[in-house]
């Protein structure tokens, strides 16, 4: 479960390869998007923040 504050890297998504090293900031708790797909907003993915999958997010 990931919550606000948590710090993340993006991992085996077509990102991952463009933020390699860039750890990004949770601004949320993570959400529900359907019954498969949670979500989280990262704060450096655009002024207020972007939505982005979990499955592809790993804590550091």
């Amino acid at each position: 479960m990931f919550e606000k504050g948590d710090r993340v890297i993006i991992h085996t998504h077509r990102y991952a390869k463009v933020y390699k090293g860039k750890v990004f900031t949770c601004l949320a708790n993570e959400g529900k998007w359907d019954e498969e797909d949670n979500y989280i907003i990262l704060k450096e993915l655009g002024p207020y923040g972007k939505s982005f999958f979990t499955r592809y997010l790993t804590k550091v």
